[in-house]
């Protein structure tokens, strides 16, 4: 959490055609734009990273980025139209009605978005032999079976649910219900809650929704 990465590279494609020539550049940046714009190339808090708003959707595994815009540029984050947040991130932010998450430095700011995905992580068939194996398996909590299951070719793995999280989605809808009425021109989402599981099928480090 010293910094904020996408942990999946721009498209070779774009950032070619971010160089070819003048032309090119154009037309990429019509559609692509900088998630988070930096300051320099060498800053450690965010990283130079383009995405097509349109459709690209974005995981937070936790919300600070958004609200740390003093340490850089102005963002592109907020034109995003399909947001996904961990359960975790999610819920301890809502526990305590948190401005970073309902007031106007939260999701008021994201104007058009469309679809919000509360995202928890799962364990696979083949997670669940690996942590049964294991002698202390049994007691393990959602941070331990975290840290147990990274690989190192997969070290970006999502948090399990912490013991506490409980994510409803009517109270969800009422609370959105006040927050549009205070706030016409902001729409609201689409709220799902969603699993995500490495594939068992496959290599590890590709993630299936």
């Amino acid at each position: 959490m010293s910094h904020c990465r996408s942990t999946v590279k721009c498209p070779r494609e774009v950032t070619a055609m971010l160089h070819t020539c003048r032309e090119s550049r154009f037309e990429v940046l019509s559609r692509y734009q900088p998630l988070f714009a930096p300051k320099a190339n060498d800053d450690k808090l965010f990283r130079l990273h383009y995405f097509d708003p349109l459709i690209d959707g974005i995981f937070l595994e936790a919300i600070w980025p958004w609200v740390r815009t003093g340490n850089s540029k102005p963002t592109n984050i907020f034109k995003a139209r399909k947001l996904n947040i961990s359960c975790n991130a999610w819920y301890f932010k809502w526990a305590v009605a948190s401005p970073q998450l309902l007031a106007k430095s939260g999701l008021l700011r994201f104007k058009n978005l469309e679809e919000l995905h509360i995202v928890y992580r799962v364990l696979t068939e083949q997670e669940r032999e690996k942590i049964n194996n294991y002698r202390h398996g049994h007691y393990m909590g959602p941070g331990d079976m975290t840290t147990f299951l990274k690989e190192p070719n997969s070290p970006h793995d999502i948090a399990f649910p912490s013991l506490n999280v409980d994510v409803r989605v009517d109270e969800i809808m009422e609370h959105f219900q006040k927050m549009k009425a205070a706030n016409p021109d902001w729409s609201i989402p689409k709220v799902k809650l969603v699993t995500w599981a490495k594939r068992s099928d496959s290599p590890v480090n590709s993630p299936e929704w």
